[in-house]
């Protein structure tokens, strides 16, 4: 038998990151609609370019800040009190880990096991957790 043209998975697992001890999803790629994810694009670019110039005035500093802003709140699944409570250092470091995963540079290790049970701690996202009807 043929092999399949092309194989598609549509459970997705999320990567966390840990903020004052609770864990927030970050985004797929996957989960990132097209446009979006160009839209994101361009505004790492526009903050790259302006990380790289020498003197900001206060006009690019508040484009720097809400460019920073709106990425971090594009990849990152938390609520606003937790994304306000951020500082730009930290939003940085969020983008910085997502570009990584999407570039293959962070390596997704497999699920926890229970040892009780001997199966995955939690589902991927869009998996059902209760048993079918």
């Amino acid at each position: 038998m043929a092999e399949p043209l092309l194989t598609l998975d549509t459970l997705v697992e999320r990567r966390t990151i840990k903020i004052n001890g609770v864990a927030y999803p970050l985004k797929t790629v996957e989960e990132v609609p097209l446009l979006e994810y160009h839209r994101l694009a361009i505004k790492e670019g526009e903050i790259k370019e302006l990380f790289g110039k020498k003197d900001l005035t206060l006009d690019e500093l508040g484009t720097l800040a809400s460019g920073i802003d709106d990425v971090c709140r594009s990849v990152l699944v938390a609520p606003d009190e937790v994304h306000r409570a951020l500082h730009e250092a930290h939003k940085m470091q969020i983008i910085q880990v997502f570009t990584q995963l999407q570039r293959g540079e962070v390596k997704t290790p497999t699920a926890p096991e229970d040892p009780a049970k001997g199966e995955p701690t939690s589902p991927p996202t869009g998996a059902s957790t209760s048993p079918a009807s």
